[in-house]
């Protein structure tokens, strides 16, 4: 008999099976002025999945932009070629 966890997001209801597109938020309220900022009065922390994250933009996640094409490598034949035209015309 096997274990599975599902992962439920708790803003939108969306389920995985994996917790790598999961991420905890945690939001923390202290009063102005207090004498410890690490210190919390209250504090909630809940699990959303990457979309919901990204839409309400609490995590900037780069653009995976396509590089350009590097052009190619020339043959060892035409740097050769290359090599011999130059000495004969130069």
């Amino acid at each position: 008999m096997g274990i599975t966890t599902t992962y439920k997001c708790d803003h939108c209801g969306d389920e995985q099976d994996t917790a790598n597109q999961m991420w905890d938020v945690e939001v923390g309220i202290n009063s102005v002025g207090s004498p410890r900022p690490t210190f919390l009065q209250s504090r909630q922390t809940v699990i959303w999945c990457r979309k919901c994250v990204e839409d309400v933009h609490l995590l900037k996640i780069p653009e995976h932009k396509p590089q350009r094409e590097l052009p190619s490598k020339p043959t060892l034949e035409s740097l050769v070629r290359e090599i011999v035209e130059d000495a004969v015309n130069g």
